[in-house]
């Protein structure tokens, strides 16, 4: 098993000085992709750095005709994007344009959301050739059916039922947000995946905002949540790949404070552990 982090200022600050050790880079920022992916190349050339390579992320809106209707990125840039950086899978995390939300909603009223994302995603699957596709669920905060529909676990098994070679991505924080709206236990609410098709999994912390009625995530991790993952690991035989979601170059990323790239080091170096096998913070459960 391997990790993987966010590409950051910071986490290619810690790798130039040997002060954390990551496999993947995960891209994040779509807007500036090419600029990070000349970065991470430069420093690998030049020995600044020894990764793997990149772990592209790619966010699909979902109420376009078409589910890889990708932002600011054509199927054939894509393409290219898959070659260039040798991944070994793309991601895709589903969105709603808050601006269609409505006409979405309707869109697929009496059940034919399922029908429409199988016929796209096997599009999407089917466009990168050989390089496989993983589909990561999506948080619950309480929005209405439809949201409540793209964040239930049967949404992601029916679609891997259908279509064998699509797995799942599965975010911890993710699952946490929508436990904690539909008033269940996290880890009864993650055992309703077919855990056996999780390639990758996402880990970040998590906090409820109280006067937004909103959970939020990407903050540092804390004892809680290395023994969750810990219990998933235990669930997950298939999982390749542990990817720490803090800091990062996207809005939703930035580290909010200096001090923030100590909490970064430490981070990886727990997750480090897990990964190989140490356990350290999670056998205290």
């Amino acid at each position: 098993m391997e990790v993987g982090c966010n590409y950051s200022p910071e986490l290619m600050t810690l790798l130039r000085q040997d002060q954390a050790k990551v496999d993947w880079l995960k891209l994040t920022n779509i807007f500036e992709i090419e600029k990070e992916i000349d970065d991470i190349e430069k420093a690998i050339r030049e020995n600044q750095i020894f990764v793997k390579r990149m772990l592209p992320h790619i966010l699909n809106d979902i109420g376009c005709s078409y589910i890889v209707q990708l932002r600011h990125m054509t199927e054939t840039k894509l393409r290219e994007l898959v070659l260039r950086v040798k991944c070994p899978h793309i991601a895709s995390h589903l969105w709603i344009d808050s601006r269609k939300k409505k006409h979405t909603t309707a869109q697929f009223k009496g059940g034919s959301i399922m029908k429409f994302i199988k016929r796209n995603a096997l599009r999407f699957s089917s466009s990168l050739g050989d390089c496989p596709l993983l589909l990561e669920n999506v948080p619950y905060h309480g929005e209405g059916e439809f949201a409540e529909i793209i964040s239930n676990p049967l949404f992601y098994n029916s679609i891997h039922s259908q279509i064998p070679k699509i797995n799942l991505l599965l975010d911890i924080a993710h699952a946490k947000i929508t436990a904690h709206f539909l008033r269940i236990d996290v880890s009864e609410f993650m055992d309703r995946f077919f855990l056996d098709t999780v390639r990758e999994i996402h880990v970040s912390g998590s906090n409820l905002i109280q006067e937004e009625g909103k959970t939020h995530t990407h903050y540092g991790m804390k004892n809680d949540d290395y023994e969750t993952l810990h219990k998933i690991l235990r669930a997950t035989p298939n999982v390749k790949i542990v990817t720490l979601e803090y800091s990062g170059t996207g809005e939703n990323y930035r580290c909010k404070t200096p001090h923030d790239i100590g909490e970064l080091r430490e981070q990886l170096i727990e997750l480090r552990s897990i990964v190989e096998g140490r356990f350290s913070k999670s056998e205290m459960a």
